[in-house]
């Protein structure tokens, strides 16, 4: 049956089925609940605008604001509702009445649900942190200036919604809830709509619900003070009581409403059938048929049909059929009156009568009837022999267009088919027939284009198009002369360009409504996806849900004369008479699952959750040395995975299995490098700047050399790159999401690929599996060599002198500890690094025979991973989003350890040290956070630069090694050449900086005349013809220092290194160098102590250069003990930190007591407090 209304068909059945429960029942209960409700509301906010006290309370105004809400719906629109169930009718047909009703009924219902969530925000900050609210101007701020924003954003945004939409909302007086918003039929409109207005709000009701009464329990449990349940009982009962209700009754609707607009469960929403397969499960919903698929044709169901019977899309087009045929024309009024014979007689019904007609058409052949009796009373006709009129005069004298100007139900287009199958042979007139066709029972211009474009594909298909040219955005550019050069209606036109092709159908907003703009598009959707199986086909329309039996009777249509007959299932032939079902080849153009997209939220709001844990929710401010290495007292597996991944970003994730694909597996050797690196850190440099304290690691440049040196290595770094806390513990929350992904990956492709033996077997004939590459020239991209000296020094300087590193080591909370973090992240490094590598292997297995990179299907190397996943383990919902999630944590852990150390770098050398400007520690810790909110706005837009730089690791690697390089050999001078001066620090540093920018940039401006070291890719096996683009060959001069610039980048941290030290040394001698009391030992680290113990005399004093290794003994060991007692005294001034001094008694009053007092007149303060 054609749900024959006017309105669009909302994307999700919103409500609960209750029609076991008659209107009048209905009607009564709403009345006797609705009086003692509006008795109830009324008197309460009548209390609360009555006591001055309470209504300038300011926990009471957003419950005044939520009352006046309450009110309004139950003057409105509560007695609306009664005067339907006891008329089942609207109080009003007009537009603006069905407007404002479904205003009221949920755009006034979801912002009661936001000023409740705000209510639950606003607790928190009433009860522990009454300073934000301390005065007028914080007041305004905190208190009413949301509440504002709150109202003035709900009240233009659904205002735009509902009364100043971008498409046309419809109506249907019949219904309760009278409009559908057309807005409500985008997939992602309603999702983001759902999920911010609705899901969100309400999660955060429950709990900051539960949140406030364990933050009161741990505010008691702390202070030592008692737990009085008797006092705090009436807060306690209804806070509990408010997050069961949400917990309970509307947490699990909203997931359930958001579950299905994303389209779950997966097997919802694939594709149609035919009349007679839909009919036993007619106006089920989807949910219905996601438990229950109709998996064969079946009897029963709704209208209790017999195996075979059909509605009444069938028995129209029947009717249609037998008008052409018996005039041998198109005569409208021929056709109205067969459609009246059916539905007074059951003309060409499968059960000899009418049932499930439209409304639609219903009022359309009553008001034909109406037209009828006046024609023949003006004309002086008998009524009865008006259905067989024939004379053409008097034909064209009635008016056969009997319905409404806004009616576009689905009833106009399941009966289509007869009229273009009878004119095909004439494109124009078949079009314009077909249009009128459905304008006689169907008014809408809508409905009319609707016609004629589904009338022009059902003609091409009867003259041999093929799928392709169906199914084109551009078929009706193509054939626009078959429509008189009309231009379609706006909705229709967006179908024609290609708006049903959704590979998700169901759950990408894919609708089988009675709305006629959803019913073209749900069938167009069903043809294009159709997998080219007539069954599958048209069971999949069935199980779509709604209006089953129309939806497929649609598709059978064009179906039919794409196939013909004997495409059609025997099995069905022989049940019912023929219907016209039409597929075509399914194009597979994949996409994410709502369940990946879930995953990938729920990391960000888990990343923005322990931000503003750590941020926001803080009683305490926050200090700049908090912010910046978290007060020293993290702990020891935290911090080490924080390491792990600051460094092992997206570019790891992508570049490393890239890299494996194209070149082999002797980047695995990184690994090894990683390892060394870490363990040098841990025993030489982490100990020594853990001794030095210092908050930038280049204060120590500046101690060590002069201000110069410290800034341009600030600059540097600067150039090449919440709270430290914050970041720590979301790395630890990303470093789980990244293991946990490509173990997954790893899983599920060495499955894909066929076990983990063929994997390798075909990787080691590939030329993949190699680790012997000894070779000695630089040239050469990786060797074992480049690998441990280069990839050594290079990581080095990311765990040794790099910012994000160092404020790391400073964290935690001994040295003994963080030289532990050190080796747990040697291990896990290890771990990643051989994983991604592994990936790229099962990468290289799978598409041995048809590379997606030289087959074009990718257009750059980097994307053959995410194409990897979305070509085979899409089908697996869930593995995208873990897939998703693990580089996005790969990216969002570097990022915010770099914007952290940024900000660290630029407080301390810039603003600080250049400007000369002192902070107030409060002060600095703003003033950091603001730094890394701009400084990210800044990285956002290099990133745009980065992207000309080629393949994503050799990029980033290549930038790396360019600006690490200076930084390390500066670091060497400082620490273990004694004798180099500020001059030498300085100049070695830039003329290693000038060397390493002139490989680099040579490098990326000669490469495309360099050899490429990629190994041999294959695509015999590609299921499609490709054309592979060969350069011609051209004589260009070669740039003589070409061989220079071919330098494996995994060099450029040792060349900057070497460089620097020379430079530096030179310069340092010719200069002057420093004297042994020129020295500070505590900025020297003996390279003679580390692992030189058996180098002679000589050499040590050469290299101690007479700085007295007992004098450096002795400053440690006063380090130590200064150390030591500065974290006495913090230990005491922090048990001490809860008294406060009676001036007048001299004695120490503890703290907590004040703030008892406080808490206990705070707190305990109801969701609406009223007088005893």
């Amino acid at each position: 049956m054609p749900n024959d209304n006017t309105s669009l068909s909302v994307n999700v059945d919103y409500s609960y089925n209750d029609d076991f429960i008659s209107p009048i029942v209905k009607f009564w209960l709403y009345l006797i609940f609705l009086i003692p409700s509006i008795i109830c509301a009324f008197f309460v906010l009548y209390h609360l605008l009555g006591d001055q006290g309470l209504r300038r309370s300011l926990h009471n105004h957003v419950i005044i604001v939520l009352l006046i809400t309450v009110v309004i719906c139950q003057v409105t629109m509560y007695p609306w509702m009664l005067y339907y169930y006891y008329h089942i009718n609207t109080w009003s047909k007009s537009f603006v009445f069905c407007l404002i009703w479904g205003f009221i009924d949920w755009a006034i219902y979801l912002l009661q649900l936001l000023l409740f969530a705000w209510a639950s925000i606003e607790r928190h900050i009433l009860i522990f942190h009454d300073k934000w609210v301390s005065t007028k101007k914080k007041r305004f701020f905190v208190h009413y200036l949301p509440l504002i924003i709150i109202i003035i954003y709900w009240f233009i945004f659904y205002t735009f919604v509902y009364f100043y939409p971008s498409c046309e909302n419809t109506f249907d007086s019949s219904q309760m809830i009278c409009v559908t918003i057309c807005l409500f039929n985008s997939f992602s409109f309603r999702t983001v709509e759902m999920l911010f207005h609705y899901i969100l709000p309400c999660f955060i009701i429950i709990l900051l619900s539960i949140t406030l009464i364990l933050r009161v329990l741990w505010q008691k449990h702390r202070m030592h003070q008692p737990i009085l349940w008797r006092r705090h009982r009436k807060m306690t009962v209804q806070l509990l009581s408010i997050s069961a209700l949400y917990l309970l009754v509307t947490a699990p609707w909203a997931i359930m409403i958001f579950l299905r607009i994303c389209g779950l469960p997966s097997n919802v929403g694939e594709s149609f059938e035919s009349d007679a397969l839909g009919a036993h499960v007619e106006f089920r919903p989807n949910s219905y048929l996601a438990a229950n698929p109709v998996k064969d044709l079946e009897g029963g169901g709704t209208w209790g049909l017999q195996k075979g019977q059909f509605t009444d899309d069938a028995s129209m087009a029947l009717c249609l059929a037998n008008s052409l045929i018996a005039c041998q024309d198109f005569v409208p009024y021929d056709q109205l009156v067969r459609y009246k014979w059916w539905y007074r007689h059951g003309y060409m019904s499968s059960t000899g009568q009418c049932f499930d007609i439209g409304a639609a058409t219903q009022q359309s052949i009553e008001e034909f009837e109406k037209r009828q009796r006046k024609f023949a009373h003006d004309h002086g006709i008998p009524f009865d022999q008006l259905d067989f009129l024939s004379n053409r005069d008097l034909l064209q004298a009635f008016d056969v267009k009997c319905s409404k100007d806004d009616v576009a139900g689905n009833g106009a287009l399941m009966r289509l088919a007869p009229v273009p199958l009878f004119f095909y042979h004439n494109p124009e007139l078949a079009i314009e027939y077909s249009g009128i066709s459905g304008r006689i029972t169907h008014g809408d211009d809508k409905a009319y284009d609707a016609c004629c474009y589904y009338g022009a594909l059902i003609i091409a298909a009867l003259n041999g198009a093929n799928k392709n040219e169906l199914t084109s955005k551009t078929f009706y550019d193509k054939h626009r002369h078959w429509f008189g050069n009309r231009t379609l209606h706006p909705e229709i036109m967006a179908i024609a360009h290609g708006s049903y092709k959704k590979p998700g159908g169901y759950q990408d907003g894919i609708r089988g409504k009675g709305y006629i703009v959803n019913a073209l598009e749900a069938a167009l959707w069903a043809f294009w996806s159709d997998e080219d199986s007539f069954e599958k086909g048209a069971l999949n329309a069935v199980n779509l849900g709604d209006d089953t039996d129309t939806t497929a009777a649609i598709y059978g249509q064009l179906a039919g004369a794409y196939y013909g007959y004997k495409k059609l299932p025997v099995k069905w032939l022989e049940c019912i008479y023929a219907k016209d079902f039409i597929q075509c080849k399914k194009m597979v153009l994949r996409t994410l699952s709502a369940v990946d997209y879930v995953l990938l939220i729920l990391l960000l709001l888990s990343s923005a959750v322990i931000g503003a844990i750590f941020g926001f929710f803080k009683s305490k401010k926050s200090s700049a040395k908090e912010f910046m290495i978290a007060d020293g007292g993290m702990g020891v597996f935290p911090t080490a995975l924080s390491i792990m991944v600051s460094f092992l970003s997206a570019i790891t994730l992508l570049g490393t299995p890239s890299e494996i694909y194209m070149y082999g597996t002797m980047y695995c050797y990184q690994a090894v490098s990683w390892a060394i690196a870490s363990t040098v850190t841990a025993l030489v440099f982490m100990p020594k700047f853990r001794e030095m304290n210092f908050t930038s690691a280049y204060e120590y440049l500046e101690k060590r050399f002069d201000r110069s040196v410290r800034m341009c290595a600030s600059f540097a770094f600067s150039f090449g790159m919440g709270g430290m806390k914050a970041v720590i513990w979301t790395d630890v929350l990303q470093a789980i999401v990244i293991l946990v992904g490509l173990l997954a990956t790893i899983i599920q492709g060495i499955i894909a690929v066929g076990g983990i033996e063929l994997t390798f077997s075909k990787a080691s004939k590939g030329g993949r599996i190699q680790f012997d590459s000894g070779s000695f020239d630089p040239r050469v991209r990786h060797t074992i060599w480049s690998l441990l000296i280069g990839g050594s020094l290079n990581s080095l300087s990311m765990y040794s002198f790099n910012q994000t590193q160092i404020q790391r080591y400073m964290c935690v909370r001994t040295t003994h500890g963080a030289k532990q973090a050190l080796f747990i992240n040697a291990a896990g490094t290890a771990l990643i690094i051989l994983s991604s590598s592994l990936i790229g292997i099962i990468l290289y297995a799978f598409y041995v025979d048809c590379d997606p990179y030289t087959a074009k299907y990718v257009s750059d190397i980097d994307q053959i991973f995410p194409y990897f996943v979305m070509d085979v383990l899409s089908s697996k919902k869930g593995l995208p989003g873990i897939f998703l999630a693990c580089v996005f944590s790969g990216s969002l852990s570097t990022i915010s350890s770099g914007l952290n150390s940024l900000a660290a770098v630029v407080i301390e050398d810039v603003y600080k040290g250049l400007m000369g400007r002192t902070l107030s520690d409060e002060r600095q810790g703003l003033i950091s956070k603001i730094f890394s909110i701009v400084l990210g706005a800044v990285v956002m837009l290099l990133t745009y630069v980065v992207s000309y730089l080629g393949s994503i690791l050799n990029a980033a690697l290549s930038l790396s090694g360019v600006l690490s390089g200076p930084i390390t050999g500066v670091f060497f001078l400082g620490f273990f050449f004694p004798q180099v001066n500020r001059r030498g620090g300085l100049v070695g540093f830039l003329a290693s900086l000038f060397v390493q920018c002139w490989i680099f940039l040579g490098a990326q401006l000669t490469k495309k005349q360099m050899k490429s070291a990629r190994l041999p890719l294959s695509v015999a096996n590609c299921p499609t013809p490709v054309n592979i683009t060969i350069p011609l060959t051209t004589s260009i001069k070669a740039n003589p220092l070409l061989g220079f610039y071919s330098i494996s980048y995994m060099w450029y941290t040792p060349i900057g290194v070497t460089t620097v030290i020379i430079v530096g040394v030179i310069v340092s001698y010719l200069t002057r160098p420093l004297k042994s009391n020129e020295i500070d030992p505590k900025l020297i680290i003996r390279i003679s102590n580390v692992n030189c113990c058996c180098l002679p005399k000589c050499i040590h004093d050469w290299i101690r250069y007479g700085v007295k290794e007992d004098v450096n003994l002795e400053k440690k060991n006063n380090n130590d003990i200064k150390s030591l007692t500065s974290e006495e005294n913090n230990i005491f001034h922090s048990n001490n930190s809860a008294q406060t001094l009676n001036t007048a008694t001299k004695d120490l009053i503890p703290l907590n007591v004040v703030i008892e007092n406080k808490m206990d007149n705070s707190y305990d303060n109801p969701v609406i407090t009223m007088k005893d």
